[in-house]
């Protein structure tokens, strides 16, 4: 690569990049020396990062989480192309260029979808570049904040608009592109909970529980431009590695991912692992080991200061070669506070486990406590069939012994299952049913009297598991569960469909604190389970494709809650709309 610099073969504006970006990553780099009795300076690489992404970041051959053709490659073109070439399990995913060429020459719904021609001036503009398809999203809530699986945007009372676009470029080993997002929320007023807080903490967070997850952003409108999905990556011979923003999904579920979903923005990391499944002759492998930097929002707490967070985990899947459509994987992810005290060490920390008793808590060193969680999952899809199911299991806890994780299983774990099934229309057209439910409660009787864990909250760790106010995990949030089911039918036209949810908010936070509740409701214990906080969501969505290769997707919800924020006989109602509007060329990245 050197000798490529100094001979000039690279482009002008590329070895601009990489100079800017060697030169400040080994500035930060030494930093890491143990010789050196300077500790190591985050802002010296958040500064890196920063600088490297402004100036390159991006996306290609891939598809971003969320985007409506990642379901119909995952599920729906399989009746036509038969492709089990990828997981699916960890996304965004490298597209295979077999799955895309045959759904060029087959007849399926979508077949006439500018993504799936050619584009006879795609290298027109520089051999090596690619664009995005521009994206507007616009949103409105009327009674309270409702948005999940959305990144960087708030979705709050009013109009919230995103706007993205970008490009990417790649030369031999190296791709770069630049894909940065512009965010605005009216952020209008809407009544929030009344229980008292931790104390330290500003009004907006959640109450009665050590976690940045605001019930509202402030009281001010919200504009502000954020990195969105962009990197910059080297890769050869399969393998892959670099610095990203982009949003990580890890796991087989559709709406609750328990560790990595893209519910919350995403966060500078350095990434190494597996660019495409890696096929040997027992299987195929798929994996991504990172390391990077959580932020705090500014509606957590105006008294406590804020500490640096470091976050790193991996994702290991595997599919085995005799049992077809078959995945299984793995998980992991830590964190911890690092202020000025980062250790070499600290880069293994998702292979450490932390066995500090819960009677010992009080007593940590919160400048070497770390938190974490894992997960194990399957997927099992049959292409003929048209049958999926999935499911995820995981643990926040690791602080018990073996003979206490036999007796109450179910105490600190949470699960996600699912299913899709395909069917088969004439006309060539496509029906699509999908269920999924997920438990993040400690819903044993037991646990309600014993020490137990909400998930992504944290004692010591007081912001959690979140980065900038969400939750990186299940966009439910803590102590929550739901179920869901979705019905879609697609045809040349596009996509329709109606779907119907429940949702039971943060069970852990009523029952941990169930005295409060008690003596201030003066309420008996079966009135008092009357309090749960229940959701009721009623959606219709349609995806229509346009002329002038113009895509719209648009949302409707309806949501019913009863007893919200605990307050007993009191029902809220809210509709929520969302719109998307998409502008896709032959030969375009998504």
């Amino acid at each position: 690569m050197i000798s490529n610099l100094r001979s000039g073969k690279l482009p002008a504006f590329i070895r601009l990049w990489l100079y800017l970006f060697v030169g400040l990553f080994v500035k930060g780099f030494r930093t890491l020396n143990p010789s050196t009795p300077q500790p190591l300076n985050l802002k010296t690489l958040i500064l890196t990062l920063t600088l490297t992404l402004t100036l390159t970041s991006a996306h290609a051959q891939s598809i971003s989480t969320g985007d409506p053709l990642e379901l119909y490659l995952r599920m729906a073109a399989q009746s036509y192309t038969g492709a089990t070439t990828n997981s699916w399990t960890l996304r965004p995913v490298a597209l295979d260029d077999s799955l895309r060429h045959s759904l060029q020459i087959q007849s399926h719904p979508w077949q006439d979808h500018p993504f799936f021609r050619e584009s006879d001036s795609r290298n027109s503009l520089m051999e090596g570049m690619e664009i995005y398809a521009p994206r507007f999203f616009m949103s409105h809530n009327n009674n309270f904040a409702v948005g999940q699986n959305d990144g960087a945007v708030w979705q709050g009372v009013g109009w919230n608009y995103a706007f993205t676009a970008g490009f990417s470029y790649e030369y031999r080993f190296l791709k770069v592109a630049l894909r940065p997002l512009f965010l605005h929320s009216e952020n209008n007023f809407f009544d929030i909970s009344r229980v008292p807080k931790q104390p330290g903490l500003t009004r907006f967070s959640m109450p009665l529980t050590w976690i940045d997850f605001p019930q509202r952003f402030g009281l001010d409108p919200i504009t502000r431009f954020d990195p969105g999905d962009s990197y910059i990556r080297f890769q050869h011979s399969g393998w892959i590695a670099g610095f990203s923003n982009e949003r990580i999904w890890a796991g087989p579920a559709l709406h609750n991912a328990l560790i990595l979903s893209d519910n919350a923005p995403g966060f500078l990391h350095f990434f190494a692992g597996t660019e495409k499944p890696l096929v040997t002759r027992v299987g195929s492998i798929e994996s991504r080991f990172f390391w990077g930097k959580l932020e705090q929002s500014r509606y957590f707490s105006d008294e406590l200061p804020e500490r640096q967070r470091m976050i790193t985990g991996f994702t290991v899947a595997f599919s085995p070669s005799r049992i077809p459509g078959l995945t299984v994987g793995m998980n992991s992810v830590r964190y911890k506070y690092v202020d000025s005290n980062f250790r070499a060490s600290d880069l293994l920390l998702s292979l450490r486990r932390n066995l500090v008793r819960p009677e010992e808590m009080s007593e940590v060193d919160s400048a070497t406590y770390f938190s974490g969680m894992e997960s194990y999952f399957f997927r099992w899809a049959g292409a003929a069939s048209g049958f999926e199911v999935y499911g995820e299991w995981g643990r926040n806890d690791f602080r018990r012994p073996w003979r206490d994780f036999f007796s109450e299983p179910e105490l600190n774990r949470a699960y996600t299952l699912g299913l899709l099934k395909r069917f088969q229309l004439p006309g060539n057209n496509l029906l699509l049913l999908n269920m999924e439910l997920t438990t993040l409660e400690n819903s044993s009787i037991s646990s309600q009297y014993r020490e137990n864990n909400t998930w992504y909250s944290d004692e010591v760790i007081i912001q959690g598991y979140t980065h900038r106010g969400q939750a990186i995990g299940a966009g439910i949030g803590p102590g929550s569960s739901t179920q869901y089911v979705k019905l879609s039918y697609y045809n040349r036209w596009g996509m329709a469909g109606a779907s119907v949810g429940r949702v039971v908010w943060h069970n852990d936070r009523l029952y941990n604190n169930w005295e409060y509740f008690r003596d201030r409701q003066f309420m008996d214990s079966a009135v008092f389970r009357a309090l749960h906080e229940v959701e009721i969501r009623y959606g219709l969505y349609a995806l229509i494709f346009l002329p002038m290769n113009l895509e719209l997707q648009a949302d409707f919800r309806f949501s019913a809650v009863e007893n919200r924020w605990q307050r007993y006989l009191k029902d809220e109602k809210n509709t929520h709309m969302m719109f998307t509007l998409r502008y896709q060329l032959p030969g375009w990245n998504r």
